[in-house]
């Protein structure tokens, strides 16, 4: 409540059409990116810390959290974008605090409790990485959350030349996140390797029917919860099923195969980019500190340099969706790729599209909200500006939640059991992270 009084207050200070800083970006975003950054990792980092002495507890959170720290995510696409001052200020503005902070409570919560337990680096290493993850999950979500921000928001994607400088100011924030603390893309890398091996030594099935129980108390509290005054704000799980079925039954499967199909090519094109991209750096005649330095702006600038060309990327069609996947989807396959230099290419691939299904659905989200008449990102801003538009955005949401669970659980499933001696191998060898750092 006083994080939403502050923005609030904030806002009524400093009118976004008036009071703006370069690039447009109005105070209102300045102080956005501050509290989800303080708010969001600093509870992230205090729950890690407290978790982390509970193994079991740490173990089960880090298995939930690898998908459900993208629900958050997913549902900024449910916030409708409204100039009704009244409806922004009063539903809109704490959607958005409560969603975007939530988003960087999970991944910073997850990133410690993983290095911490599953990794077991030193504590001043943690507090790093947890450090990093939290500005860089906050600077994602800002980011996409700036269309619903309406008037107070930074339209980055409109105009070629504000897309343009926008795309360096991120270039530049990534940058000194990745440096100030100091750390090393081959690091970086490295762990985040260990990390995906570790995660695969774990019992699959053991792991499913956690992630079932979980889910079943889930929807018993939610049910729960709707049945009392919250039903007014949470639509109850009954009413989501009911909304999905009526959703499918009206437009049937189209959505559906349009955004796989979008979502799949434009990973191949990604796999594709990121081998070629790791290649060059084995090749060139640069020293790797220096070629390492820019690597953190293949993170999300790629997509956001796209929307410079506005009168193509704002059109209907599939290529502009593919192309926002591929290039959203290149910093992590890359990541993923040089860090399992050793292993063979298939396992890499795999891990690859495991790393980056989370940025594909989040660029399809972004590109079909945009510009498109079908597809997941178009049902569920469609949903948001209809009455019933709760219930049927839920259901939206766990559509995208089912399918980035499928997906993820068939790759990771063929990893491990077709690539087991590379992973039992390296799991034996855990100790190595402690050399790398």
């Amino acid at each position: 409540m006083t994080v939403l009084l502050l923005m609030n207050g904030m806002i009524g200070l400093f009118d976004s059409s008036h009071h703006t800083t370069l690039l447009g970006i109005s105070f209102v975003t300045v102080i956005q990116f501050a509290i989800i950054a303080v708010i969001g990792g600093g509870t992230g980092i205090v729950l890690g810390a407290v978790i982390h002495s509970h193994p079991e507890i740490s173990k089960a959170i880090t298995n939930v959290m690898r998908i459900g720290m993208w629900i958050p995510v997913f549902l900024l696409w449910f916030i409708p974008v409204t100039r009704d001052g009244n409806l922004w200020l009063h539903w809109v503005l704490p959607s958005i605090a409560i969603i975007t902070i939530s988003s960087v409570i999970t991944a910073t919560l997850r990133d410690y409790l993983i290095r911490s337990s599953l990794l077991g680096l030193s504590r001043r290493d943690v507090l790093r990485w947890a450090l990093k993850t939290a500005l860089v999950q906050t600077v994602v979500v800002c980011v996409f959350s700036q269309p619903m921000m309406s008037g107070a928001g930074w339209h980055w994607y409109y105009g070629s030349s504000r897309a343009l400088l926008s795309t360096i100011l991120v270039g530049i924030t990534l940058f000194i996140i990745e440096y100030v603390p100091p750390s090393n893309f081959d690091v970086g890398s490295s762990i985040s390797a260990k990390r995906l091996l570790a995660e695969l030594g774990h019992d699959t099935f053991l792991w499913i029917m956690k992630a079932g129980i979980a889910l079943l108390c889930l929807l018993c509290i939610w049910q729960l919860l709707a049945m009392t005054r919250m039903h007014a704000v949470i639509s109850s799980p009954l009413d989501v099923y009911s909304s999905l079925s009526t959703l499918l039954a009206a437009r049937g499967w189209t959505d559906l195969y349009v955004s796989t199909g979008e979502m799949f090519s434009g990973m191949l094109v990604g796999v594709a980019l990121a081998m070629v991209v790791n290649e060059i750096f084995k090749i060139l005649p640069i020293p790797k500190d220096i070629l390492f330095a820019g690597v953190p702006l293949l993170f999300l600038t790629p997509l956001m340099a796209l929307t410079i060309l506005s009168t193509w990327f704002f059109q209907q069609g599939p290529w502009p969706k593919i192309a926002a996947v591929a290039l959203l989807c290149l910093f992590p396959m890359l990541e993923v790729f040089w860090g399992t230099g050793r292993y063979p290419t298939g396992f890499r691939i795999l891990m690859g599209l495991d790393q980056a299904l989370p940025f594909a659905f989040l660029a399809l989200l972004f590109s079909e909200s945009m510009a498109a008449t079908q597809g997941l990102g178009f049902l569920l801003v469609d949903a948001s500006r209809v009455s019933r538009g709760r219930s049927e955005g839920l259901a939206v949401v766990l559509v995208i939640t089912f399918l980035l669970t499928v997906y993820s659980c068939v790759l990771r499933f063929i990893a491990k059991y077709r690539y087991s001696v590379w992973i039992s191998t390296d799991n034996g060898r855990r100790e190595e992270i402690g050399d790398i750092l």
